[in-house]
């Protein structure tokens, strides 16, 4: 009976969430544009992290002469890993200068 309870709860709550949103939107419109802006800054987020990969890569291959694609999910996670991990674009450079030697 208790896991019913919770699972009515959860749906309430969900319900709850879908109408304040809906009651956030006056129109059809806006919600449309509500939509292509999440979308855009979405982009632009994705844009960012490919000129991130794009920069990092270009200096380990410029430094190790090698040939590395920027686009290649295993070198995306590696990345993200280190970035996880609190470094910023500034600790890579070091970090590929020793990987060279």
């Amino acid at each position: 009976m208790e896991l019913s309870q919770t699972g009515e709860a959860y749906e309430s709550k969900k319900l709850e969430k879908l109408e304040s949103e809906n009651r956030c939107f006056e129109t059809i419109e806006d919600r449309s544009s509500h939509n292509k802006l999440k979308v855009k800054n979405r982009e632009e987020k994705k844009n960012s992290k490919k000129h991130f990969y794009e920069e990092i890569i270009g200096y380990l291959n410029a430094k190790c002469n090698k040939n590395y694609k920027c686009t290649t999910g295993k070198t995306q996670r590696c990345i993200n890993a280190r970035l996880r991990e609190g470094n910023s674009l500034d600790d890579f450079t070091p970090k590929v200068g020793s990987a060279k030697k």
